[in-house]
């Protein structure tokens, strides 16, 4: 937000590429709104689910991680897995320090 990244205020928000070099300062890039795919989370069985307004993304990616091969360190390698219920669902939504969402999915159920 100091760099001027504006946002929607959302738990969602796509946040602004963030990229420097040991030759040039910080720079912020804004990733357009219609670039950005989203899977909205529902269930099958509870319609409520998805008045929770979960969503996540469709092809996740991990770019603040390193990718070390022999030696040679390449700091700029974005990491697309395919992740699985467990992370998204067991991680992501459910602990306390991420989305905390297990405290209003149990109240409903």
């Amino acid at each position: 937000m100091r760099m001027g990244s504006q946002g929607r205020g959302t738990a969602f928000d796509t946040l602004p590429l963030l990229v420097s070099t040991p030759d040039e300062v910080l720079r912020r890039f804004d990733v357009p709104a219609d670039l950005v795919l989203e899977v909205d989370i529902t269930h099958p069985d509870y319609d409520w689910f998805g008045d929770l307004g979960l969503k996540w993304h469709a092809v996740p990616a991990v770019s603040n991680m390193d990718l070390d091969i022999g030696g040679v360190i390449y700091p700029c390698a974005p990491f697309s897995g395919r992740y699985v219920s467990t992370e998204v669902g067991a991680r992501n939504f459910s602990d306390e320090n991420r989305y905390d969402m297990l405290p209003d999915i149990t109240a409903r159920l």
